[in-house]
């Protein structure tokens, strides 16, 4: 990354001691005197400079204070004097600061000595001293994938807003990576436990990260350039957002009404609300849908009643990418419709299938022959209608094929 400096920061370097050590520092200092230094820079140097200069600026600003009892004075008609940190021409004022290490003395302008010199308070590094801001360098510059984790959080760079307790464990390993600092770098009292803490902490924020976008999708999930949408588009657009993440990162039906203006979620507002009253009626009286799915190498059957289809399925956009409201409509209602043939959704379909089937405690059924005996008793026993086979044909069944436990169903 070519971080761009003006001559006012880049006279700051060359001006002050911190950056004279290490020999990696001072070789930056010296390309940064010249005009063209982004041509000069390394990829590597570049990294290095980007990664450090808040340290590096609070560093030197920190080496500056006011010179003499008079520090300031009026130029009057003497207008061709110039800043000796940034060389801009002055016309009215001229200051006097002191380096407090090296006993340098110059003229700044105002610019550079209210923006640069005497700015310190509230910044990275302000209570380090020159031994503590080399030490935290040092660590930054050795643990890049840590610098990368703080500028550029995964949950940021996410494809979608993610459930609440993942930003929150990644807050918690922030702040563990800020407490290590504080107590173990800049002190040199290094803790080799906690340091590997602080990678696992990482990685796990990650997977948890990398998890998440990979089992979402556009049905119930908040994609991240629809949520930067929301947010520039409406004026709660934040707090919408934040409800997704507290909602485990999904649109309830209640949120999805609570946006506004946006064409993924047309169904909800003007005359796409008649639209989607009929539509939802209309497949309440289609009954069911048969979905097949593939689950851990297993065929399932499932009969899912078009209720929750809608519920799950309605919104936010795969109405849309089919063409409207009344395309589904007329999938979900055809009385055979079996495995809808339009590809959306049947994988939505699939997809709701098989999150179910993941919620459902999936476990083989070892049933011994008593046991189907006692279970096909209980059975018959709460329903009205007697099953079809006798004990000796699920005798014969049970020797041919496997049993599973689909939550309190048994399925063959």
């Amino acid at each position: 990354m070519k971080s761009k400096f003006d001559r006012a920061t880049r006279g700051l370097f060359s001006h002050s001691s911190y950056l004279k050590s290490p020999k990696e520092n001072n070789t930056i200092r010296e390309k940064l005197a010249f005009d063209d230094y982004r041509e000069k820079l390394t990829e590597r140097e570049s990294e290095r400079l980007h990664d450090s200069m808040t340290i590096w600026i609070t560093q030197c600003q920190k080496e500056w204070q006011r010179y003499g009892s008079n520090n300031v004075v009026e130029l009057g008609n003497d207008t061709k004097f110039h800043c000796e940190l940034c060389n801009t021409r002055l016309k009215k004022k001229k200051f006097h600061v002191k380096n407090r290490y090296t006993g340098e003395i110059l003229w700044v302008g105002a610019n550079c000595y209210q923006n640069i010199i005497n700015r310190v308070e509230g910044t990275l590094g302000q209570t380090y001293t020159p031994d503590q801001a080399k030490k935290y360098e040092e660590f930054i510059n050795g643990n890049s994938s840590i610098t990368v984790f703080i500028n550029d959080r995964p949950t940021g760079k996410s494809k979608y807003i993610q459930p609440s307790f993942i930003v929150e464990a990644e807050e918690k390993v922030i702040k563990g990576i800020r407490d290590y600092i504080r107590h173990h770098v800049i002190t040199g009292l290094a803790n080799e436990n906690k340091y590997e803490d602080l990678y696992a902490g990482m990685n796990k924020v990650k997977k948890m990260v990398y998890g998440f976008d990979e089992k979402a999708n556009h049905m119930t999930n908040l994609s991240r350039p629809l949520a930067d949408e929301i947010v520039r588009t409406q004026s709660n657009g934040n707090e919408i957002v934040q409800r997704v993440s507290r909602n485990k990162g999904e649109i309830s039906s209640q949120i999805a009404q609570s946006i506004k203006g946006i064409v993924f979620l047309s169904n909800y507002i003007s005359d796409e609300e008649v639209h989607w009253k009929d539509l939802k009626l209309s497949v309440q009286r289609s009954g069911e849908i048969k979905v097949t799915v593939v689950f851990q190498g297993l065929e399932f059957s499932l009969n899912i009643p078009a209720t929750i289809v809608i519920d799950k399925l309605g919104y936010p956009m795969n109405l849309e990418q089919m063409g409207g409201s009344w395309d589904l409509l007329n999938i979900l209602t055809y009385h055979h419709a079996g495995v809808p043939s339009d590809t959306t959704t049947k994988n939505n379909l699939q997809i709701l299938a098989i999150r179910s089937l993941r919620k459902s405690g999936y476990r083989e059924c070892k049933i011994r022959k008593n046991e189907l005996s006692n279970y096909i008793k209980k059975r018959e026993s709460n329903i009205k209608e007697k099953t079809q086979f006798s004990g000796r044909r699920f005798e014969e069944m049970i020797n041919r094929i496997k049993l599973y436990w689909v939550g309190e169903k048994l399925w063959m």
